[in-house]
């Protein structure tokens, strides 16, 4: 694999990780401004499916 297959692979994974990271805060966020109604079941949403697209992303291309 060349030099620029590589970069490509390191961008994905990086990418996938920080989409990760991403969908944690959202969780954590939702968590912790959650009223007396529990949290935003679209934001808890959102949160999931970014850590899961972000999972998804990390596995399908293995650690540069």
């Amino acid at each position: 694999m060349g030099q620029a297959g590589q970069v490509g692979k390191s961008i994905l994974y990086y990418g996938g990780r920080g989409t990760q990271l991403i969908g944690m805060w959202l969780l954590l966020v939702d968590l912790f401004t959650a009223g007396p109604l529990g949290p935003d079941p679209k934001l808890f949403a959102a949160g999931v499916v970014a850590f899961l697209a972000g999972w998804a992303l990390t596995s399908a291309v293995k650690r540069p």
